[in-house]
């Protein structure tokens, strides 16, 4: 296996490149306006993308298909981040002082900026915003 990178564009679609060919190897589609912003989560398996249809997706990059679709956001969604493992404790401390009946979670999580003025936490392993 090699070097890819990945990109977000103003066609809908994200897309995976084999850095040594140049060669596009997937195209991720199903947003419906621009996509502004895509991020590999640290194990390499998914992608997370934000656009401004006010959405975020998570993709599965082996079969190409969307996960999840992230709908917190009131506008265009600006960045995503993967949050690093070494803050999974950190992120669960946070969820118990908010709701002390909340179970623990494994993640993956991830962050997410908007035009709406607010970042948002997110759940991956249950789609949810906490």
């Amino acid at each position: 296996t090699g070097d890819f990178l990945v990109s977000a564009s103003r066609d809908k679609s994200i897309k995976v490149w084999e850095v040594s060919t140049g060669y596009c190897t997937k195209t991720l589609v199903g947003h419906r306006e621009w996509v502004r912003v895509a991020a590999v989560s640290p194990d390499g398996k998914l992608i997370a993308s934000g656009s401004n249809d006010h959405t975020i997706r998570i993709w599965e990059i082996a079969t190409k298909e969307c996960k999840v679709e992230l709908r917190e956001h009131d506008h265009v969604v600006e960045c995503v981040s993967w949050a690093p493992e070494v803050c999974t404790s950190h992120i669960n401390e946070a969820i118990q002082a908010e709701n002390p009946r909340a179970g623990k979670s494994e993640g993956p999580f991830l962050v997410s900026g908007s035009r709406d003025k607010t970042i948002k936490v997110y759940d991956v392993s249950t789609g949810s915003c906490i």
